[in-house]
């Protein structure tokens, strides 16, 4: 087992109840396992926030691990390890 934490803020920490929450996971989990695993504990309303009506990931939700986007260090796909910090960002607005 790992053990990460998930950080959130605006509307997705509201769903998640907190602005950070500990996790364990298995051994070699990814973040396609921890999305899956964050829709069977919150819901349709979480999926709803992270994903498309396609299934695909929401663009507009940047998805970070200890402080680098998935984007670059292999997607949906990456691997976490015991300890990594996992941050769920929704776009900033304001005037």
């Amino acid at each position: 087992m790992i053990t990460v934490k998930v950080r959130a803020i605006f509307h997705l920490k509201e769903m998640l109840g907190a602005k950070e929450i500990t996790l364990n996971l298995r051994r070699n989990a990814t973040i396609k396992d921890l999305i899956q695993f964050l829709i069977e504990k919150y819901g349709k309303k979480f999926e709803d926030a992270i994903k498309n009506p396609d299934g695909g990931l929401n663009p507009i939700i940047t998805i970070l691990v200890n402080g680098r986007q998935i984007d670059f260090i292999g997607g949906i796909e990456t691997k976490l390890a015991d300890g990594d910090i996992i941050s769920f960002i929704p776009p900033v607005g304001g005037g």
